[in-house]
């Protein structure tokens, strides 16, 4: 039992020397020295390894003890073998005989050195924070009297800010401009790298730029929104095509959807959507290590006039505390002030997010949970076209004659490509990975209605789409169906190895509407003609 106590136990005279009949072994890491140097007749008592300073103290207090038969607690310093000077704390009481007589003390010791510097630490910062609290009231009474010029000096420059926004933007934009036409010029790796850097920096600046001058202008009252006719779905598609590189480089998967009922020709500022919805999709795509972002487009309710269209951008992320998520959408705020020095940002996107989106006509929302991902749903109000352009006709009898197989693990990209195909009234099944798509294609063969193309997903858990590509073609039986191979981001992407199973086409994600058919319509083309060489085509250029 008393091995097992987490400081020293000891029995000791009840005297005012002390001397101590036993004391149990921790006291060795406690002090370190072993026990049996403090044990009667043995050469060192105790008291000489109280500090100086206490030792007084510690004594009277022992015997105040004795004298009055009570419980006594001190705590003091000692003076270690090693030199240190460490705190301890000790609990003992006198144990008496039948009459009274007081016939030793036992007791127990425990270091507390841990507390003691943490509650100096607490001291210390205290009083700092007071030093701090009276220097900081003295600088809020001393704003305070500064206060009306302050606000006009503060109007004048947000008006001086908006209007040189266009001769700020305009070099930044030059600068990175060129930079990248630089790039693409013969270059040494040093010059290369400098080139990079000086690109990511330009970007970076822009961005911080970006968002200081929209904010002042917001402040000063000289926001204001287009109101011009554009194609909601090239809109998010040119949106994508640039998220999903970011996305890419991460390892995540990015998926947009946009409901097929949603209108897409309308009326409104694209550039201010984008704006909120860029904001959104970065930060979900920083503040995410692994998993997905997505986007989902659905139509909150419609009249003859316009369209109420909500956008919802969802992460696997790191997610954000729940007594955080108040000051999310405040100016200069983020969830973290150390997110700042880790990964960036001025702390305005959300602010100007809010402000668009309310100038929109609709309301922005968060929902979130620390480490299982970060949910932001705006609605906006954009009108409908008058004139409804209606696409360029597809041939769609061309498709609706073939049955198309999806295999993709990911629910939502499956569930993007199954609307594709619905809407060229293609007949098409899914599967959510290899060995289940390999049956289905079996089955169907046996059933004398083979695929006549199989959409294969190229990461997958499991079996790759490339490991179920080969197994598709080493089978005879099979090896009529078409492969089309989808990859997240044309980097690492293996043509030759493609082209040697046998796939016919692949696509980078986020696919496009328009691409997807006219890869479906040149691999058809393809394999009708039935040429012995094979070649890889890649439509998302």
């Amino acid at each position: 039992l008393v091995s097992s106590i987490p400081g020293a136990v000891y029995r000791r005279m009840a005297d005012s020397y002390g001397k101590i009949f036993f004391i149990s072994d921790a006291i060795e890491e406690i002090s370190g020295y072993p026990a049996f140097d403090f044990v009667v007749n043995c050469v060192r008592s105790f008291s000489s390894i109280i500090h100086p300073d206490d030792r007084q103290m510690v004594k009277q207090l022992v015997m105040n003890g004795v004298e009055h038969n009570a419980p006594y607690t001190i705590e003091y310093r000692i003076v270690r073998a090693d030199g240190k000077i460490r705190w301890v704390y000790e609990n003992g009481k006198g144990i008496c005989s039948c009459n009274g007589y007081m016939l030793w003390l036992v007791g127990a010791i425990f270091d507390v050195t841990e507390r003691k510097e943490a509650e100096q630490a607490l001291r210390l910062a205290k009083e700092k924070a007071d030093i701090a609290n009276k220097e900081l009231e003295q600088a809020m009474d001393k704003a305070n009297l500064m206060t009306r010029q302050a606000e006009i000096a503060n109007q004048a420059k947000g008006e001086f800010l908006a209007n040189i926004s266009h001769e700020i933007r305009t070099p930044m934009n030059g600068i990175i401009c060129m930079t990248s036409l630089l790039l693409e010029t013969p270059l040494t790796t040093e010059q290369r790298e400098y080139a990079y850097m000086i690109q990511h920096s330009g970007e970076s600046l822009l961005t911080i730029i970006n968002d200081i001058l929209d904010f002042s202008k917001i402040e000063a009252g000289k926001m204001t929104m287009e109101v011009i006719d554009f194609d909601l779905g090239v809109t998010i598609e040119t949106l994508g095509d640039i998220q999903a590189l970011k996305a890419y480089e991460k390892g995540l998967e990015y998926v947009y959807l946009i409901e097929p009922d949603v209108p897409l020709l309308v009326r409104g500022d694209p550039f201010r959507l984008c704006q909120i919805l860029t904001n959104l999709i970065s930060n979900a795509i920083k503040f995410t290590s692994h998993g997905e972002v997505s986007l989902l487009i659905n139509l909150e309710s419609e009249n003859a006039s316009d369209a109420l269209i909500r956008f919802t951008v969802k992460d696997t992320g790191i997610g954000i505390p729940k007594d955080k998520l108040p000051l999310l959408f405040k100016p200069f705020t983020q969830a973290d002030g150390s997110t700042t020095r880790k990964f960036g940002g001025t702390g305005l996107g959300l602010a100007i997010s809010k402000t668009l989106t309310e100038m929109m006509g609709g309301q922005i929302s968060v929902e979130s949970e620390e480490e299982k991902g970060t949910t932001f749903r705006f609605v906006a109000r954009l009108e409908k076209q008058s004139v409804h352009r209606k696409p360029s006709a597809l041939k769609e009898d061309v498709l609706a004659e073939k049955l198309i197989l999806i295999i993709d693990d990911n629910a939502l990209n499956r569930r993007l490509l199954s609307q594709m195909l619905t809407s060229w009234h293609c007949n098409f099944d899914e599967a959510a990975n290899g060995s289940t798509a390999l049956e289905k294609i079996k089955d169907a063969k046996n059933l004398k209605q083979p695929f006549a193309i199989a959409i294969i997903d190229m990461q997958m858990p499991g079996m790759d789409g490339e490991t179920l590509g080969q197994l598709i073609k080493k089978d005879p039986s099979l090896s009529n169906t078409a492969l089309i191979m989808m990859t997240s981001g044309e980097r690492g992407v293996d043509v030759e190895g493609l082209e040697k199973t046998g796939f016919s086409a692949y696509l980078t994600k986020p696919i496009k509407k328009s691409q997807l058919y006219d890869c479906l319509i040149t691999v058809l083309g393809q394999k009708q003609e039935d040429n012995e060489e094979q070649t890889v085509t890649r439509f998302n250029k």
